[in-house]
């Protein structure tokens, strides 16, 4: 019960964070204004591009090919580069066990990994309920930025407010 609990006050502040106006973190993880949340690149008639927030290190190419694929996929990205993404990580309420090179944040959303573009789109979409983010923990052959001629199967994890975890897709 006190993994719980502390899985629970964690997504709890995590949320907290999130929630707050004009609060992003920084690379020593202090809070800033952020360059952009919601959505972003929007002329007059154009669609709103939904904005992403990505915390790597500078020199990991696969995440690098990850920001290229969420562009791709019509994401209007913003890349914040520090050598502690696990810090971010847990301080925006990534579970341990769901943790991969790279974090982002997404509306209100959290994502850990390699999920691909189109599933962050759809939780978008979804707003609302206990979800706090989607994570594809380790890094598989053949998510989105780890392209392989031979990928593995995998799952994309949503993990929600209460600790629970349940398989959000499988690719």
């Amino acid at each position: 019960m006190r993994r719980r609990e502390a899985v629970a006050r964690l997504a709890a502040g995590a949320a907290a964070l999130l929630a707050a106006p004009g609060v992003a973190l920084t690379q020593g993880g202090t809070r800033a204004a952020p360059p952009s949340r919601g959505t972003a690149g929007t002329a007059r008639g154009a669609t709103p591009r939904p904005a992403v927030t990505v915390y790597k290190s500078e020199s990991c190419g696969c995440c690098t090919d990850w920001v290229k694929h969420m562009e791709r996929e019509g994401f209007a990205v913003v890349v914040r580069n520090t050598e502690d993404v696990d810090g971010v990580a847990a301080q925006v309420g990534v579970p341990d066990q769901l943790r991969s090179c790279h974090v982002a944040l997404a509306g209100r959303y959290v994502v850990s990994g390699h999920v691909p573009g189109d599933l962050v789109r759809q939780l978008l979409r979804e707003a609302g309920g206990q979800a706090m983010g989607l994570a594809v923990p380790g890094m598989p052959a053949g998510t989105p930025g780890m392209e392989s001629p031979r990928p593995e199967r995998y799952q994309v994890i949503e993990w929600r407010r209460d600790g629970t975890t349940r398989v959000y897709a499988s690719r």
